[in-house]
């Protein structure tokens, strides 16, 4: 089954409206699913969640980039399983976007943390930085606020 994890054709096809519901129907078998807010899979299949930023640049100049910090809403995470640690994975590009660092994970709020900060490190310096955040633990995902630190 394709999904939004192995980055192929997402499943949905037609979405209508039926009894004041948000209807799907699978490409692939013709089954129907509801659309709802708080569902965090596609029918059992983790959704990746991506987000990748503007370039930040500092007028043409070289300049380092010690810190960047994401606040998510936290306790989120789920009691047990995939999502009882929920993790948020960065990559970072110095080149535009063409190519990606190595995959950076932090935690984004277990079930009971509040206010969970991922912060991620000494990213050296460039000129001109991309990042990219995946979530694909089955949570609710809210980013808060972003800060970064040069």
């Amino acid at each position: 089954m394709e999904s939004g994890l192995s980055g192929g054709r997402h499943r949905a096809e037609i979405r209508t409206n039926y009894q004041n519901k948000p209807r799907v129907t699978d490409f692939e078998n013709g089954n129907v699913y509801t659309i709802a807010p708080d569902a965090y899979t596609d029918n059992g299949t983790p959704i990746a969640r991506q987000m990748a930023s503007r370039a930040l640049q500092m007028g043409g100049k070289k300049f380092s980039l010690s810190t960047l910090q994401i606040l998510f809403e936290s306790d989120v995470g789920l009691v047990n399983g995939q999502g009882s640690d929920p993790q948020a994975m960065l990559q970072v590009s110095k080149d535009g976007g063409a190519t990606w660092g190595n995959e950076l994970w932090r935690p984004i709020g277990k079930l009971g943390e509040r206010m969970s900060r991922a912060v991620w490190y000494r990213f050296g310096s460039a000129y001109s930085f991309v990042f990219c955040v995946r979530i694909t633990d089955p949570v609710k995902v809210v980013m808060l606020s972003e800060a970064t630190d040069e």
